[in-house]
């Protein structure tokens, strides 16, 4: 038993012995695109330093990776450089193109991701060749017959890449030592992101390689250098070889010791250093910015003829020369929070003219500042409005996502001194927002002006108005201001609308003073009313309301007026229990409704055709006071309760004591039956300027 247990083991193990090496793959990768992007790589194969060929895929580089053997590239190759890793590649990675034109393109293609920006964090790749070949791109020759091939595609997005040449380019064409006409060419090379460092003792940093044979050319052709529309790079380079491209190059790019940054715009979003002994430059109408995570070490020189702007304070001790740098960040910024509360921001960041992407954190406006492309929120936006500041956003504040918030404070509520922001759309461009399932938007304060001709003023999932003042004018039968939810707890806001005001699933008001003027003034499904002074207008003619609500309206405090073909329309339920409610209709009714139940508060309510249209009901302990020019529908009279006129005829119906002051106009009759009481209470006061017919009692506390 014992020796076929022995057998078995050994014909495993030479089972085993006889497997090929197991390659790992990674699932469901995140990386940065050309554009800073994040997207997903479904699989990948993770590199190993046994790797000889890579070919057409998708892989991964995790932790630390040295590489025994020049790998090469075959087909078009894509490496992910993960957080964290580095890739060591003491003799370099192969992409040399397969003929002698680089022109019609190369089969063998080399793209460098990374997974974020942060310097601490990125992956790194460090390739090297002090002999002939290029670090990456071509191989050197050893028939003196032939010519080094030219470089492959290289492309590189991000990471911090290091590529160390000899005799051939850091990044392009190999080198050769024999007789030979030149050295290879440098292929077609782009970077558009990252930090880069490419160097060649011969050769080019970026570019061709060199033949160092006495009686040869040299250079061989530098080849295609390119940054991408949109190139954010670091690079320093010993040499680049094409300059033929120069014009439409972006990002900061150093050849030998000297810098620019090329582009009319650029955003840098990694550390770096500037080096003893290097300059960088920034042109007259060139704008360069440090990014809001990043750090510029600056241990060399800056001229700055342009525009520099960071978020933190440079490190390093060397010398700024020309216009001063922009710090966009303020600290301990004082701001009212939702109930006017002061409160600190420890750091908020200042808003240039060309910030049209807002992402996640605290912004302030200073002074003047008009923003003329469409900005985009990304995540949870914060803006304090300084005192006398106007920000101006002619078209538009997009929110795409249901994560993106946009949250608007002041920092005094003086008219005269609060920060204004003037929002505006440019065709069928909503004002502010997106879609109707999307992003929540809340003014705590400031002096907002909103305005769009052919799509919404504001237009979001969670609509907030807490305080300031909000103005929305709008032509476009798309909504004043349009949300599921819309809430207004105070500020003076005002809606004009050729359609719906104020639209939204649920409606509700607690306090401040609402202006809403439309086709509808106010619509939704639930309208919930319980301070503040709401004025809501709709047109006459037919189709016009003040407020209207499918489902149920309840008005339980405020002073309200709602004026329009029909003053206020419920489809299902109106309940009025508080408040002063003031609703008329020219032609048709002022209160119309299926159920209608006024258990309180003053209402005055008129019609043309009608006061109030729809079974009316009290509760059984009313204390409404109801001045209607007619009730339509008597069938509940007998279980009404409250003061009740009909036309210039009142009457208290059962015991009555009200909730607010009101007044027997001249001509208008009060009738208290035998066995009622009105009871008038401390602070409410009853003016007869009429007649009261005197059956039952009324009891003054007051």
């Amino acid at each position: 038993m014992k020796k076929k247990i022995l057998s078995m083991a050994i014909v495993v193990c030479m089972l085993i012995s006889m497997m090929p090496t197991m390659v790992f793959a990674a699932e469901e990768i995140p990386y940065l695109d050309e554009n800073g992007t994040e997207q997903t790589c479904a699989s990948a194969t993770e590199v190993t330093a046994e790797d000889t060929v890579w070919t057409a895929g998708w892989y991964i580089a995790q932790g630390e990776v040295t590489l025994a053997n020049r790998v090469e590239v075959q087909g078009d190759v894509h490496l992910i450089l993960a957080d964290g890793a580095k890739l060591t590649a003491p003799s370099g990675i192969k992409v040399q193109d397969n003929d002698k034109d680089i022109l019609n393109g190369s089969p063998n293609k080399f793209t460098i991701y990374a997974q974020s920006t942060d310097e601490a964090t990125m992956g790194r790749l460090e390739a090297v060749s002090y002999e002939k070949n290029a670090a990456i791109g071509s191989s050197s020759i050893s028939d003196w017959h032939d010519d080094v091939y030219p470089g492959g595609e290289i492309t590189i997005t991000g990471g911090i890449v290091t590529a160390k040449g000899g005799i051939g380019a850091g990044i392009g064409g190999g080198g050769v030592s024999i007789l030979s006409k030149k050295g290879g060419d440098g292929g077609t090379i782009t970077i558009t992101g990252g930090i880069v460092t490419a160097t060649s003792e011969k050769g080019q940093g970026i570019g061709a390689g060199f033949c160092d044979y006495p009686l040869a050319v040299g250079l061989g052709e530098p080849g295609i250098f390119t940054t991408g529309e949109k190139g954010n790079a670091v690079i320093f380079a010993s040499s680049i070889g094409d300059q033929s491209r120069k014009d439409s190059w972006e990002g900061v790019i150093f050849e030998g010791t000297e810098g620019k940054s090329y582009g009319d715009n650029i955003i840098v979003e990694s550390d770096f250093e500037i080096p003893q002994g290097y300059t960088l430059t920034v042109e007259a109408d060139k704008k360069l910015t440090i990014g809001k995570d990043a750090t510029l070490t600056n241990n060399g020189t800056i001229v700055n003829n342009g525009t520099i702007k960071t978020y933190n304070t440079f490190a390093g001790g060397g010398t700024v020369q020309g216009n001063s740098v922009i710090n966009l960040t303020d600290r301990n910024v004082k701001y009212l929070d939702e109930n006017g509360e002061e409160q600190i921001c420890v750091s908020a960041t200042k808003l240039m003219e060309d910030d049209t992407i807002w992402n996640e954190g605290w912004y302030i406006a200073n002074g003047d500042v008009t923003i003329t492309d469409r900005v985009q929120l990304n995540g949870d936006v914060h803006l304090i409005l300084a005192d006398g500041a106007k920000l101006n956003v002619p078209k538009g504040i997009s929110l795409y996502r249901d994560s993106d918030r946009f949250t608007v404070y002041a920092q005094s509520t003086d008219e005269e001194k609060m920060g204004k922001l003037e929002v505006s759309s440019e065709g069928y461009k909503n004002a502010i927002g997106d879609r109707p399932d999307a992003g929540e938007v809340t003014f705590n304060g400031g002096n907002v002006t909103i305005t769009s001709e052919q799509r919404s003023g504001i237009l979001a999932k969670t609509i907030t108005i807490n305080g300031g003042t909000v103005k929305s004018s709008t032509l476009s039968h798309n909504g004043g201001i349009l949300g599921i939810v819309v809430t207004i707890n105070g500020g003076t806001v005002t809606v004009s609308d050729d359609g719906y005001a104020i639209a939204g699933t649920t409606i509700t008001i607690s306090g401040g003073t609402v202006t809403a003027t439309g086709e509808r003034g106010m619509n939704g499904s639930n309208i919930a009313i319980s301070g503040g002074n709401v004025t809501a207008t709709g047109k006459d003619g037919g189709v016009g309301s003040g407020i209207e609500a499918r489902e149920v309206i309840t008005i339980s405090g405020g002073t309200v007026i709602a004026s329009g073909d029909a003053g206020i329309v419920g489809n299902n339920d109106i309940t009025i229990d508080g408040g002063t409610v003031t609703a008329t209709s020219k032609d048709f009714a002022g209160i119309y409704g299926k159920n209608i139940t006024i258990g309180g508060g003053n209402v005055t309510v008129s019609g043309g055709r009608v006061g109030i249209e729809g079974p009316l009901s009290t509760g059984e302990s009313g204390n409404a006071v109801i001045f209607a020019s007619s009730i339509s529908d008597q069938s509940q009279k007998d279980s009404w309760n409250g003061v009740i006129f009909e036309g210039t005829q009142g009457k208290v119906y059962g015991n009555v004591t009200p909730e607010g002051s009101f007044e027997i106009p001249a001509n208008y009759t009060l009738n208290i039956p035998d066995g009622n009481t009105l009871t008038i209470e401390k602070d409410i006061t009853l003016t007869n300027s009429g007649v009261i017919e005197l059956g039952g009692k009324i009891i003054n506390n007051g």
